[in-house]
C-alpha cells in the first residue's frame, strides 16, 4: 500500500496497519501497532511499537519518582527497609529494562573506637539488586569514632530486567554489618528515588 499524505486525528486509541506500507509523511495521534514501514517522515504523540517492541532503544518510556526527608535509623546487621523510598512500576514490554537512580546523604554511627560501616542497597520486592553477596557489593560509608557521625553523599544508578509485565516495588535498604553500630539514611537531606522505563 503506498501513501503519499496520511493523517489520523481520529479518536482511536490504537491504529493497526498491514505492511509494507510506504509513507511521505505520516501523522497520527494515538498509538500505530506496523509489521513494517518505509517512511520519510513520521510523527506519532502517543507511542510507536514495531513487532510488538519500542522502536527507538533507550528510550524513556515512563518514569516515576518519590522523595522523603525521613530519616531511618538501623542498628541492624541485616538490610531494613527506609520508609519513604518505595515505588512500584510496571513495565510495558516485557523486554524493557528499569533504570534505578538512588541519592541522598548517609551517616553511620560507631558504637566504639573503632572504624564503622554503612551500606545501601536497592531490592525488587524481595530481592536485593547488588548480588548474593550484599555487603560486599552495596555501597559503604566508613566513620570512626572520633568523627562520629561519619557523613558522606550516597549514590547508587543500576539496571534492572524484570522480564515481565507485573507490578515490581523498588525500596532502598539499609545496614550496619557491625553488631552494636549503626546507620542512617537519608540523614538530614532528601533522599531521591526515581525510576525510569528504557525501551531494548
Amino acid at each position: 500500500m503506498a501513501i503519499g499524505l496520511f493523517i489520523c486525528t481520529s479518536g482511536m486509541s490504537v491504529m493497526n496497519l498491514s505492511g509494507p506500507i510506504t509513507a511521505n509523511n505520516v501523522t497520527v495521534t494515538g498509538g500505530v501497532n506496523v509489521s513494517s514501514m518505509t517512511t520519510s517522515s513520521l510523527t506519532v504523540t502517543n507511542q510507536f511499537i514495531v513487532n510488538s517492541v519500542y522502536s527507538i532503544p533507550g528510550t524513556i518510556i515512563q518514569s516515576k519518582i518519590v522523595l522523603s526527608t525521613n530519616t531511618l535509623t538501623s542498628a541492624t546487621t541485616t538490610f531494613y527497609p527506609v520508609d519513604g523510598l518505595s515505588q512500584s512500576i510496571t513495565l510495558s514490554h516485557s523486554n524493557n529494562k528499569i533504570r534505578i537512580s538512588l541519592s541522598g546523604t548517609m551517616a553511620s554511627f560507631p558504637l566504639v573506637d573503632i572504624t564503622s560501616f554503612g551500606y545501601l542497597t536497592i531490592f525488587r520486592d524481595s530481592t536485593s539488586l547488588t548480588s548474593s553477596d550484599a555487603f560486599a557489593s552495596a555501597l559503604g560509608h566508613n566513620s570512626s569514632f572520633v568523627d562520629n557521625p561519619g557523613i558522606g553523599s550516597a549514590g547508587i544508578v543500576i539496571e534492572d530486567s524484570p522480564g515481565d509485565t507485573q507490578s515490581h516495588t523498588y525500596q532502598a535498604f539499609i545496614s550496619s554489618p557491625l553488631l552494636g553500630d549503626a546507620v542512617a539514611f537519608p540523614y538530614k537531606s532528601t533522599g531521591v528515588l526515581l525510576l525510569e522505563e528504557v525501551s531494548d
